[in-house]
């Protein structure tokens, strides 16, 4: 009989009718020992990703920029196509304002540089003085004579209160001064067949003229004058 009931448990069919009354009786114990339903608190079931176009999951995001960036890197080239035509020329903007004025190149703060140019043929003082300068009330004048010598002459205002003071060298060195030069002077401040001067004027008024004549004859081409004249009121 013991040998009977041994060899019962130990055959497989056994065990298994064995376990089977055992999971069992778990479960119902467990049922029995287990809180009222009214007590079982639920958990809230996780929402599910909402993937679609506009709202991807971050990490759905972050993968699919890694798989982007990681195909470009291997196939960048051969998703570049030709470069496309230059566009047309855009329209042309508006003019832009005015700028400054440039200083003029003959005055500059109140006083203006004149260019000294004249040519003589020869002939008598009468009839071919021409002026060199005239500025403020001083006049001065160049002629050539005959024999191809120049000669500078001075006058000033009719009012003859004008001053002029010059210097220079020729054949020598000279100068001289007109404390009251006025329409009526013909001061001759330079003659000869070369040379160079400077002189000072001031007007009444008190008006400035200076300046630098050069001069040299051309023999039977006549006399050439040339210098600047700076005046300023």
């Amino acid at each position: 009989m013991q040998r009977a009931i041994r060899r019962l448990l130990t055959s497989p069919v056994a065990m298994i009718v064995v376990l089977a009354v055992a999971l069992g009786a778990s479960g119902v114990a467990s049922a029995a020992a287990g809180p009222s339903a009214a007590k079982v608190k639920h958990k809230p079931k996780p929402k599910p990703c909402n993937v679609n176009a506009r709202t991807l999951c971050s990490a759905l995001v972050g993968a699919v920029d890694r798989e982007i960036a990681s195909y470009l890197a291997a196939h960048g080239s051969q998703l570049r196509g030709p470069a496309g035509a230059i566009g047309a020329t855009g329209a042309t903007g508006a003019t832009g304002a005015t700028g400054l004025p440039n200083p003029s190149a003959t005055t500059v703060d109140g006083e203006t540089v004149t260019k000294l140019y004249l040519k003589e043929t020869p002939g008598s003082p009468g009839f071919n003085k021409q002026t060199i300068v005239a500025a403020d009330g001083l006049t001065i004048q160049g002629w050539c004579d005959n024999a191809g010598n120049a000669s500078v002459v001075a006058s000033g205002p009719a009012t003859n209160d004008g001053g002029l003071s010059w210097s220079g060298y020729g054949a020598a060195a000279f100068g001289g001064s007109d404390a009251a030069i006025g329409s009526a002077s013909a001061d001759t401040i330079a003659n000869g067949s070369n040379g160079d001067l400077s002189f000072t004027y001031t007007s009444a008024a008190g008006s400035v003229v200076t300046g630098n004549i050069g001069w040299f004859t051309k023999g039977a081409g006549g006399c050439l004058f040339d210098g600047t004249a700076i005046s300023s009121s």
